[in-house]
């Protein structure tokens, strides 16, 4: 009993503490990117939608299993029929966010063999997770799990499509950010590019060693129910991956660093990508002296072109914030002039 629920409360408590984060990283993009494109937008609020209905079901499911069905083997072994569309969830989820790395690459590389093998490999993983869920609506009743194990090879083939798509990508951006390194000759630009390119590693190998530990806990241990830990939580992972992405863009600029002889503003500032309201703010936290960012400057191109959404915790009167606001804009403008 205890060796068949354990997997599951850990599972689930995973699952969720990811669904929390990736709330927060919503909220994050929302107010620091209002001015992204509006199918990039689409996008993440599509993702962030899906999980959503993911962990509407998946709550059901922790009630049916070990509320309601506590003691039930019957609960334990299997799940209600809402549950069968966790793969295909998945599977979308993941291929929405491999489709975006791909764009990614397709722009920055100018060609399209590598976003081609990825699109392949992602296709497959989805088709893949289609078909568990199709065999499980077909084969629904109480030994779910052991119909599951019916599908070791579809969910094998499913789980190892995904790990490569995920290397490929890795592989594909790190590549392109070494190459844009070792292009450019300006420090700032080049430490974000190295943070970047860590950055990039870091995130891949978290999806890839997670679907992988999830395969090899589904095929030597399957009775333990150990790769439910992580099986719930792939499609957070993927998601969490993505909005990470974008919003390592995001500059924190505390009240530490915003300060005059008269007094402090605590603020909490989030600096976004370039829109129309990029002079109004300026850079308190990287003043480079070899160059200045220049509006209007793409992305794609790797150039440094900032613009800053700021959030304010008033402590202060609004009148004595726009005051201080103003200072140290003027006294960053004579800064950037004596430069």
């Amino acid at each position: 009993m205890l060796n068949s629920s354990g997997p599951l409360v850990f599972g689930h408590i995973l699952s969720f503490t990811l669904f929390g984060v990736l709330a927060v990283q919503l909220y994050m993009y929302t107010v620091a990117f209002q001015h992204d494109p509006r199918w990039l937008r689409v996008l993440v609020y599509t993702i962030f939608l899906i999980e959503v209905v993911f962990q509407g079901i998946e709550a059901h499911l922790a009630w049916w299993s070990l509320g309601v069905g506590w003691g039930k083997l019957s609960n334990l072994h299997g799940f209600p029929k809402p549950a069968i569309a966790f793969a295909t969830l998945t599977g979308v989820v993941t291929s929405l966010v491999h489709g975006f790395y791909s764009w990614r690459i397709a722009v920055l590389m100018r060609g399209y063999v590598v976003v081609v093998i990825i699109g392949l490999l992602s296709l497959v993983q989805l088709c893949m997770t289609i078909y568990v869920t199709v065999h499980l609506a077909l084969n629904q009743g109480d030994a779910a799990l052991a119909v599951l194990h019916e599908t070791s090879k579809i969910i094998t083939i499913w789980f190892a499509f995904a790990a490569a798509a995920d290397i490929v990508v890795t592989v594909a951006m790190t590549m392109l950010l070494i190459s844009a390194r070792r292009r450019s000759h300006y420090i700032f630009t080049n430490t974000r590019l190295q943070n970047l390119i860590k950055y990039t590693v870091e995130t891949g190998l978290i999806t890839t060693c997670a679907v992988l530990v999830a395969l090899t806990l589904f095929l030597t241990l399957p009775a333990s129910g150990y790769y439910n830990i992580i099986y719930n939580s792939l499609g957070k992972l993927y998601a969490n991956t993505l909005m990470a992405t974008l919003n390592a863009r995001i500059t924190f600029v505390t009240s530490n660093q915003i300060t005059n002889s008269d007094s402090t503003c605590s603020a909490l500032m989030f600096r976004g990508q370039t829109n129309e309201n990029d002079e109004l703010w300026t850079d308190l936290q990287h003043k480079p002296s070899s160059s200045a960012p220049q509006k209007g400057g793409r992305e794609d191109d790797l150039q440094v072109s900032v613009a800053k959404t700021m959030l304010v915790l008033r402590d202060h009167e609004p009148d004595e914030e726009i005051e201080m606001s103003g200072k140290a804009s003027r006294q960053a403008v004579l800064t950037s002039r004596s430069v």
